[in-house]
């Protein structure tokens, strides 16, 4: 994995849900594969 950018990569805790078990969200603003970005 490669982070670009000036901003510091951040730690958020997982979140624990009873019915849905433990799970980790995130908000992408973009993908690319290669020198390809996917539209998403």
């Amino acid at each position: 994995v490669e982070f670009f950018g000036t901003q510091e990569v951040e730690q958020t805790p997982m979140k624990a849900n009873a019915a849905q078990g433990t799970f980790y969200t995130l908000t992408l603003d973009y993908i690319n594969v290669g020198n390809n970005r996917l539209n998403i």
